[in-house]
């Protein structure tokens, strides 16, 4: 199981603590973000960092991230440049699956997506008579695909 996260500590331990067995892929988006601060300084380095990420393999991107490594070695103490090597490992666990599930597996964004949609559609219902009906209203609009993009993505069991 691959479980795609962001920084927050404590999901980081409940993963660790409900699925022990569990891969835990950090979230590039996320990490880009947060290395992103003071933008004159930063950017040309997460710009170029980001182009890791498209390697194919885990091989190619370690390869690639060498010589990251040796042209912006005099940004070696610089924060972005240690926060990004900090979790290279955490965030390079989506080579493991298929590559089909690449794309998915590299950020949160899509789900973020989703929960952004439910959010918007229950502002249309207000209120529920109980728990049990928003469950199932929730079920049914994950189930059905909330949006035709996420239609298109397969789930495991398709291969």
């Amino acid at each position: 199981m691959l479980v795609v996260r962001d920084d927050n500590k404590a999901i980081r331990e409940a993963v660790s603590f409900y699925w022990p067995s569990s891969k835990q892929q950090f979230c590039i988006f996320h990490l880009m973000q947060k290395g992103i601060k003071d933008r004159k300084k930063k950017q040309k380095i997460i710009n170029n960092a980001k182009k890791l990420y498209e390697a194919e393999t885990r091989e190619e991107f370690y390869s690639q991230l060498t010589i990251f490594m040796s042209i912006y070695r005099q940004y070696k103490y610089h924060p972005a440049f240690k926060y990004l090597y900090s979790h290279v490992e955490e965030s390079t666990q989506f080579y493991g699956i298929p590559n089909e599930f690449h794309l998915s597996a590299k950020t949160t964004n899509r789900l973020e997506r989703i929960f952004k949609e439910i959010k918007r559609r229950h502002k249309a219902f207000g209120r529920f008579p109980n728990t049990k009906s928003c469950q199932r209203w929730i079920y049914a609009l994950i189930k059905e695909g909330l949006t035709p993009q996420y239609r298109r993505i397969k789930s495991a069991q398709d291969y």
